[in-house]
């Protein structure tokens, strides 16, 4: 994971109303004696809250370095001994127990962010006990057909327009293939706001969504850019909140699909949109099929972000299946390393032969002992004992 951004989870941390729903709904799901893990910890807020609601112990995971702040906010509310953090992906995690409740906020924009979904539905395999609890419980992802003139100038007809007399237009293809994130009042539906797929956390079998979405247009004259999707998160029974357009929200926004050319919507207009969401290699491909029908006549778009991102010759030879590979000493002094620990050595036995191996790469054994444990950190297996 690249280095992370503290105003980032300034802005979750300072969110009160995400707070407040994640407080009430742990209140209502942890029981006395729990044993709770938290995935994506990020600040530690949610294992606290758990730790308040009743957890005897919380396994709060992590992959960035901003776990060091979570342990130090722990441990200045006097929880240090009730929740035990570890830096690494929840994928490699092993745990001496099953959970009762698991909760996480791991989600972007929509909830099919990243391995999310996946690393989600990977925890309740292999962690979660026997009617045990997910937080959040369901999330909702819906959509209306937007308005959004701003954004759409901004990100799709620059393209259109020259800069200094150069013309940027074969641009503006692929910008109609990607995915915009913005914020509440950058849109406005112009028709019902519907859902397109419901993720329960509880017996969801695959990170991968599909589904069709069909709106009438009631009032015309509006011109459309495209839609937009968000989610309405049911945290516990009778505990929620929601993202997007009107509900105040600032953390999260919506998800802006444009179309290639903007649409006047005449009343009666249905818009008909075949989506996909594919996790492919840790990032989702999203397609979109629109067609849009108005006096018995059709318009169609077919868009993808699969082609909104560029991709050259090179890239493309160096993922060939038949191409040689020559690594250079880097490769071979963590291969050595790893072959090191492998054997059960210390860090410091294995940072002194490492250095014997490789005299010009290291000053002294104590560079190279810090070498051997950065890698023994990004490789440890993350068995915790309490």
């Amino acid at each position: 994971m690249g280095p992370y951004r503290l105003r980032d989870h300034a802005r979750m941390f300072g969110n009160e109303t995400r707070n407040r729903a994640y407080a009430a709904a742990l209140d209502r799901v942890v029981a006395q004696g729990d044993v709770v893990l938290d995935i994506g910890t990020g600040t530690g807020l949610l294992a606290m809250l758990a730790c308040k609601a009743g957890a005897s112990h919380v396994y709060a995971v992590e992959s960035s370095p901003i776990v060091a702040h979570a342990r130090a906010l722990a441990a200045h509310n006097g929880l240090e001994d009730r929740i035990t953090f570890i830096e690494q992906s929840s994928l490699t995690l092993t745990l001496p127990e099953r959970v009762h409740v698991i909760v996480s906020d791991v989600r972007g924009v929509l909830p099919l962010a990243a391995n999310a979904l996946a690393s989600l539905i990977d925890a309740r395999e292999r962690f979660l006990q026997p009617g045990g609890r997910m937080v959040p419980a369901v999330d909702l992802v819906r959509g209306a057909v937007v308005a959004a003139p701003g954004i759409y100038a901004d990100f799709v007809d620059v393209w259109g327009r020259s800069a200094s007399g150069i013309d940027a237009s074969p641009i503006r293809q692929a910008a109609v293939q990607q995915i915009t994130p913005v914020n509440d009042g950058d849109l406005r539906t112009l028709t019902e706001v519907i859902t397109w797929t419901s993720i329960d956390y509880l017996t969801c079998g695959t990170p991968s969504a599909s589904g069709p979405l069909r709106w009438q247009v009631g009032e015309g004259g509006e011109t459309s850019h495209g839609l937009a999707l968000w989610f309405e998160s049911m945290l516990a029974d009778g505990i929620s909140y929601r993202t997007g357009p009107g509900s105040g929200d600032d953390l999260y926004g919506a998800a802006f699909f444009p179309w290639p050319e903007p649409v006047v919507c005449t009343a009666g207009t249905t818009v008909d949109v075949n989506l996909r969401a594919d996790l492919v290699a840790g990032s989702y491909v999203w397609t979109w099929h629109t067609e849009l029908t108005a006096d018995g006549r059709r318009r169609s778009f077919d868009q993808s972000t699969f082609a909104g991102g560029p991709m050259s010759i090179g890239s493309l030879r160096s993922q060939s299946p038949d191409r040689q590979v020559a690594v250079g000493m880097e490769a071979a002094v963590d291969a050595e390393a790893l072959r090191l620990l492998c054997q059960g050595l210390r860090l410091g036995e294995a940072g002194a032969q490492l250095r014997r191996a490789f005299p010009d790469r290291f000053g002294d054994d104590v560079e190279a002992t810090s070498h051997v444990a950065d890698l023994a950190l990004r490789y440890q297996p993350g068995r915790i004992n309490r």
